[in-house]
């Protein structure tokens, strides 16, 4: 979520700008019906669909997923995660990220302090703009709880970004902030070593969706970083981190990522964007009967809990509005993520509901207020992160808003 001074900026410059920018290699004319080859990657990778695909498509997803599963069992000799289908969906919210940051960290270390159930390995995770950038390390599981916490406490503005207002205006940058040092910090989180654990969670039947929005296309793209991480391409870490940048990149702050595309022999470049433009977060790819799914495609597990976390807050906050330009558009951004946040909020809840996942919600609580001076506050994320990291502790984190099983019991009673 941008913060109000950065969002008044990239305001002005939206409406004092006129100049066009480059890409890297022209459109293509129209759309196609399914998604392009990136350059470079084998055609038989299937490394990304459309975030609203059909069923045809994610049956072929879940059966590969069945047959890895069944195959993991033989090897390990019992079903993995006590046969439970776990999905942990993970949405935007910049530097509010801190909050899914410190509620994972402090899941890790409710075990051993509350006596409670370990923190389940899940099947799937999914991420969106902040959400994907938590994803890799939520998908590996506590042992890199560490790094996650390093990156949402101690990283700063200056760290990721430097403005470039001047570039901006004229049309010489196609994004308010010049992002390299976010790209430089991507490469070393993002390196040969956590690829090679992607793949080898990948394999076992294990899923890491990342959103992103395809602008040309008006439509979201869902990119398996599993994938990618087995597939033969020659640069599996640098595709995976700009596939984290493009979920991020949010329109007008920070630059569109292009992606290098063949057809018909000829070299066109996909403009992509933060995933939260097309939805704040998601568990379901398109209406596809996900849990339907499950049960035919990986007979050996059933579809269990689907976590949601939203790093804001999903319930309205009372704000007297500033009479002003800024303060006007800056207050209805706000209003509008928050209204689609609780739009995918209820639209997976009713799939939920239809098809026998339980559903637990985790937000910022609407009492949480801290001063930020900058769009990555240290101060701020120190705090918010600690928030998270105390509500997943003392087994307050989650909101049950569906539980087939009936009366719904305390989390600190099954926190798997």
């Amino acid at each position: 979520m941008l913060r109000p001074a950065l969002f008044s900026l990239v305001t002005l410059l939206v409406l004092l700008s006129g100049c066009t920018g480059t890409r890297i290699f022209p459109a293509p004319a129209k759309q196609q019906s399914d998604l392009a080859t990136l350059v470079g990657m084998p055609e038989d990778a299937r490394i990304r669909f459309w975030g609203d695909l059909d069923s045809e498509v994610a049956e072929r997803q879940l059966r590969r997923i069945g047959e890895q599963i069944s195959a993991r069992i033989a090897a390990e000799g019992e079903v993995p995660n006590n046969g439970r289908y776990d999905v942990l969906a993970l949405s935007g919210g910049g530097a509010d990220g801190a909050f899914g940051a410190g509620l994972l960290n402090g899941w890790s270390d409710m075990e051993s302090r509350r006596k409670t159930p370990a923190r389940p390995e899940f099947s799937l995770v999914t991420g969106i703009s902040v959400g994907a950038l938590i994803a890799p390390f939520a998908f590996l599981g506590p042992s890199w709880d560490d790094e996650l916490e390093r990156l949402f406490t101690t990283t700063s503005t200056a760290d990721l970004i430097t403005y470039n207002f001047f570039n901006a205006l004229f049309g010489y940058s196609l994004g308010l902030t010049d992002i390299q040092r976010l790209e430089d910090t991507l490469a070393k989180l993002v390196d040969d070593n956590m690829v090679k654990r992607i793949a080898e969670e990948h394999r076992k039947g294990r899923r890491l969706w990342i959103g992103t929005t395809y602008l040309d296309a008006e439509r979201p793209v869902i990119w398996d970083i599993g994938e990618i991480a087995v597939s033969g391409y020659a640069y599996k870490p640098r595709l995976i981190q700009k596939v984290l940048l493009a979920s991020s990149a949010i329109p007008g702050a920070f630059p569109p990522v292009e992606f290098a595309i063949e057809i018909g022999g000829r070299v066109f470049s996909e403009m992509h964007v933060d995933g939260s433009v097309t939805r704040q977060l998601f568990a379901f790819p398109g209406n596809v009967p996900l849990g339907d799914l499950v049960r035919k495609e990986v007979p050996s597990m059933e579809p269990g809990t689907i976590y949601l976390v939203r790093n804001s807050k999903l319930t309205p906050d009372f704000m007297p509005v500033e009479p002003s330009l800024r303060g006007i558009l800056s207050r209805s951004l706000f209003t509008l993520t928050n209204a689609l946040a609780i739009g995918d909020v209820a639209n997976i809840e009713k799939r939920a509901e239809a098809e026998g996942w339980r559903l637990l919600s985790s937000a910022v609580p609407p009492e949480f207020s801290f001063p930020s001076d900058d769009f990555f506050d240290p101060r701020y994320m120190n705090a918010l992160f600690e928030v998270g990291y105390d509500r997943a502790v003392d087994g307050i984190a989650w909101e049950i808003l569906h539980n087939p099983e009936g009366t719904p019991r305390p989390l600190l009673a099954e926190a798997g």
